[in-house]
């Protein structure tokens, strides 16, 4: 059995799965900036931010390309799960801090 390969439905590979991603990241970063309040310390705690959020990315993405790299989704279905994931992701590195 083939498996035609549409361009609404192509198999994902790990730059798309990383695309995917993508949109959550920059969301979770413009509500990270916006919240931001200058201090002192606040350039060092922007970088750790950045870093975490770079983090969960590139993390969402390897399981987002691991779950659906054998399947042909549509992209939109695609970015939904990745931003899931990322949700997920950040929510659980920011957690340890909190405590």
């Amino acid at each position: 059995m083939t498996v035609s390969r549409s361009s609404a439905a192509r198999r994902v590979n790990f730059g798309r799965a990383l695309l995917a991603c993508l949109p959550a990241t920059l969301v979770l970063g413009a509500i990270m900036v916006i919240g931001s309040i200058p201090t002192a310390d606040s350039s060092r705690a922007l970088g750790r931010a950045v870093g975490m959020m770079i983090f969960s990315a590139l993390l969402g993405a390897l399981v987002l390309w691991l779950i659906v790299r054998r399947r042909s989704w549509r992209f939109w279905k695609v970015v939904v799960l990745g931003s899931v994931l990322v949700l997920v992701l950040q929510l659980l590195t920011v957690s340890s801090q909190l405590s």
